[in-house]
Formats: C-alpha cells, sequence, structure tokens
C-alpha cells in the first residue's frame, strides 16, 4: 500500500543505503548523476512521482533515491512511499 511521508520525516529516521548520510548521498547524486536528475526532475514536474520510494524492513531507502533528490531539491514536503515486507509476510 502506498502512503506518504514528510520528506523531512524519510531523511531524518530513514537511511540511505550505504549510511553514509544524506548530505553525502546528495551531493554524490549531484556530482555523478546531473543530467539524469534534470530528466526526472522534468519528469515529476510533468506527471509526479509515479513509483513510490521503497522503504526496506531494515530501514534504509532501498529503491527512489534519485526520486527522493529530485523531490528534495523542488521543495516537496511529501513523497509517495511503500514499505517492504519481510520475506514470508503475507499480509
Amino acid at each position: 500500500m502506498t502512503e506518504f511521508m514528510r520528506v523531512e520525516e524519510l531523511l531524518a529516521t530513514v537511511k540511505d543505503g550505504d549510511e553514509h548520510g544524506w548530505e553525502t548521498e546528495f551531493r554524490i547524486l549531484r556530482e555523478t548523476h546531473g543530467h539524469r536528475n534534470r530528466e526526472l526532475a522534468s519528469s515529476i514536474l510533468r506527471t509526479g512521482i509515479r513509483e513510490p520510494l521503497l522503504i526496506g524492513d531494515d530501514g534504509r531507502l532501498w529503491d527512489g533515491h534519485h526520486r527522493l533528490y529530485a523531490a528534495y531539491w523542488m521543495g516537496y514536503t511529501h513523497v509517495p512511499v511503500k514499505y517492504a515486507r519481510p520475506v514470508g509476510d503475507a499480509s
């Protein structure tokens, strides 16, 4: 089920994949994926964030780093998220 989460809350409570911190994560994305980030921001402006960010059961962001960076950079206050279920959890 997709929910919406405040960007500030996500940055404060969910770890980036490598756990080196969001400031470093965003710097790396900015420096190494500038063109992709601009294309993504343009797409988000046209159609919104179509695919929710995936938060793992280990408290890390598993998928959606670029979408989160674009949303943060563009001043979005909320992003769609889904939570991964542990293997074997059918609920």
